[in-house]
This record gives C-alpha cells, structure tokens and sequence, in this order.
C-alpha cells in the first residue's frame, strides 16, 4: 500500500499546478482531444510519453518524435503528451488510455517522477549527466531505481545508472537523416570553420580551447573564416571574440535562430565542424555526440576528441580527424584545408557510418528490442 507520507506528496504535487482559467480550459481540449485520437488505437502496444520540455526541442525531438515516433509505423501507438498537461491530466490520461508503459525523456520536469505512476512500468531516457547538479541528483537516482529500463546515451551515463539499476541499455542519441540532398559538395565550400553550441557560456574549458585551437591556427595562416553559434550573450560573446581579433581572425558570431532552417544553412555553409569534448568538464563527460551529428548531416567534416563513445565510431583521416591537444586541433584543420578532395572523401564516410550506427532508424529498432523485452 502506499504510504501516507507518498498520499500527501501527491496531493501536494496535485496542488502545485494551478493554471488561470484561460489555461485550464485549453489544456482541457488537448487532453480531450489526445484521449479521443489514441482510444481509437489498439492495433499495438501503447507508450504515454512525459517530456521535459517541448517535443519540438532537443532530446523531445530527437527520442520522442525522432526513435519513439519510428514505431508507430511498425504498430505502435506512441502518445506524445503536451508538455502544458498538469499532472492531474497526465494520471487521467494513464487510467483512461492504459498504457503498456510510460517514458520519461529526463527527469528535469517535477511531474516526471515515479511516484506519481507507481502501477507502470517506467522507460527512463536520460541522454545527460544530470547526476551531477546536487538539484537533480535525487530526482534522477529516483527515476532510475524505478525504471524497468533505463535508455543510457553514452557509456559514461550508462556506468554511472548501472549503480542503481540493473536494466540500462547503453542507446547512441539518434539524428534524422537527411531530408535533402546536399547543394554545395564539401570540397567546394569555403574556408569556414564552424563551432555550433546552444550555450557556449556554460562550456568554459570547452570556449577557451577554442580560442586557443583558432588563434593558434592563425598564426601560421590567414585563409579562413571562423564562425560560431549561440552568441545570445552579447557581453560573453564580446568577451570571446577579444583574443580572436587581436589575432586578426576573420570571426562571425551568430546569435539564436528562431527559424530552424536558418540554422541549417549555416551548418551547410561550412566546411569543418569542431566539437571538442573536454573530460575535466565532468558535465561534458556525459554529452553524447551532440553537434557532430548535425555536421555530419550537414557534410562538414568534425574535429573531436579521442573520448569514450566517440572512439567507436570516429576514424581519423576516415570519416572525421580525431585530435586531442590545441597543437593537433590546428594541425588537423590545417590539413583539412589544405586537402578539399580528402575533406570530401572523409565528409561522404562519415555519412555512410551515421546511417549504419547513428541514424533515428537504427536508434528505433534497438528501442523497439529493449522495450519490448522490458515490458514482457
């Protein structure tokens, strides 16, 4: 039985969502209508996914409407809960559409906790070190100690949920496919250098090995053009840019993108993307292939670090050039400038090595396995 202790949590979490009344009535009619379109859907075994943000972005795109939504061409009916429901919403939609399971993709939203579904069986995606902020630490362990499985995405989260639960399938973070054919081959782009993050400002050893790798670079060449994203910050993005001017590098720096497709042709635009995983930023430990996988849709060629995972599956002078201090970073971009044909060769291998070991497909069939074997 559950406890009173667990009773008066969940009434108190019950509590803590108290939309005005415009808000109410709207996420009203998304729970209707999501029940009335999946009551009708009984052809094959049923997920209610929770997100912790909306399923447009990041981890909800690439794991719910990206892998999950794979399986609903194979029978599945994958129900992508709108991340306004409160929870007295989302139990309704658990007791009236009985699922074969629930999935968390992370833990970081309050109502995604296994306390509050404690009757099915649980499918804990977590893709980053969330472990390590003492805010979420226990709101992790929980997630996975109650798991029926845990979906790790590279093994340095997968070791580290294997200490509370028995059950973690060690999955590669899946990237779509193409969805156009490539319009500027690789060896005919210009010398652009790119450096994609979302936040630059939270990767500190991570922004200053940069500066160190492009200024260093500079000093023996002047024919490229440096460029980076996720510039919002316009006081650390000036901060940034100071030692790279006064190396007279050619810097673009791009702010946020509100249209996704703006961002694309950025990616397209470049010749080489740089990706350097730093292992004395614990944090970055539990990265996965992030921004690699979107320049090697994107057929720029990556420059990364020799870490864990990426060592599986990165070749050097194959299908990318694997380096490790500011010396060989300069030194493998160097040649990836001076070399447009094997640039092209490497950008073509990389693809061809994404589709067989990193693509939403190959993600999809190894959930398809692993959750089917966990709720049998």
């Amino acid at each position: 039985m559950m406890s009173q202790m667990s009773i008066k949590s969940d009434k108190l979490d019950d509590q803590r969502d108290r939309p005005d009344l415009k808000r109410f009535f709207a996420h009203r009619v998304r729970e209707a209508i999501l029940r009335s379109k999946h009551l009708k859907n009984t052809s094959g075994p049923r997920l209610i996914g929770f997100p912790c943000e909306h399923w447009d972005a990041c981890s909800g795109m690439l794991w719910g409407k990206g892998a999950l939504g794979e399986l609903k061409a194979k029978g599945w009916d994958i129900v992508l809960t709108p991340p306004q429901l409160e929870l007295v919403q989302r139990k309704r939609l658990c007791r009236s559409l009985k699922p074969d399971a629930i999935f968390f993709i992370k833990a970081r939203d309050w109502k995604n906790h296994p306390r509050h579904y404690p009757d099915i069986p649980l499918i804990f995606i977590i893709d980053d070190a969330d472990f390590l902020d003492p805010n979420e630490r226990d709101h992790v362990i929980a997630c996975t100690k109650a798991a029926a499985l845990v979906i790790a995405g590279n093994e340095f989260v997968a070791s580290w949920c294997r200490q509370h639960n028995p059950n973690v399938e060690k999955i590669w973070v899946p990237h779509p496919t193409r969805s156009s054919s490539i319009i500027t081959p690789n060896a005919k782009r210009k010398n652009i250098i790119l450096w994609a993050p979302k936040n630059p400002v939270g990767y500190i050893q991570e922004s200053k090995f940069i500066s160190d790798v492009i200024c260093k670079l500079r000093e023996s060449r002047s024919d490229f053009e440096f460029q980076m994203t996720g510039c919002a910050n316009k006081a650390w993005a000036d901060s940034f840019a100071e030692p790279l001017l006064a190396a007279d590098v050619d810097l673009k720096q791009f702010g946020y993108f509100k249209e996704y497709a703006d961002y694309l042709s950025i990616l397209a635009s470049a010749a080489i993307g740089i990706h350097p995983v730093k292992i004395e930023n614990e944090y970055a430990r539990g990265k996965s292939f992030g921004k690699s996988l979107s320049y090697i849709s994107a057929s720029a060629v990556v420059v990364t670090d020799p870490v864990p995972d990426h060592s599986d599956f990165f070749r050097h002078k194959s299908n990318a050039m694997v380096a490790n201090t500011v010396e060989e970073y300069a030194e493998s971009i160097s040649y990836l400038l001076d070399h447009p044909a094997e640039r092209q060769a490497m950008a073509e291998q990389a693809y061809t090595d994404f589709l067989i070991q990193l693509a939403t497909p190959v993600a999809a069939k190894k959930l398809e396995a692993a959750i089917l074997k966990a709720i049998q």
